[in-house]
């Protein structure tokens, strides 16, 4: 749906019954890590929009249904911030 305007935005909160719903613009370019080997949704979410197949060779399966893994190895002695969009691919 195109960016609504201002007439728009007070035409459907006029309207009984209108749902609204207000997502956040996610930026696939910007790094997003935390120290866990666990991949919050956050995560996952951009990983998944910006590698939308899996990316083991000749695989067409589509991100949304394939696990998330490091694509280095992940370490419980290594630095902080090793779970990261930079570092996950599904697979």
């Amino acid at each position: 749906m195109p960016a609504a305007d201002g007439d728009a935005v007070r035409e459907w909160c006029g309207t009984p019954g209108t749902q609204v719903i207000v997502k956040p613009v996610i930026d696939l370019h910007e790094t997003v890590a935390v120290s866990s080997y666990e991949v919050p949704d956050r995560i996952a979410a951009r990983v998944r929009l910006f590698r939308t197949t899996c990316t083991f060779p000749h695989c067409n399966r589509p991100a949304e249904t394939a696990d998330l893994d490091h694509t280095v190895e992940y370490s419980d002695t290594g630095p902080p911030g090793q779970t990261s969009t930079d570092n996950l691919a599904s697979c």
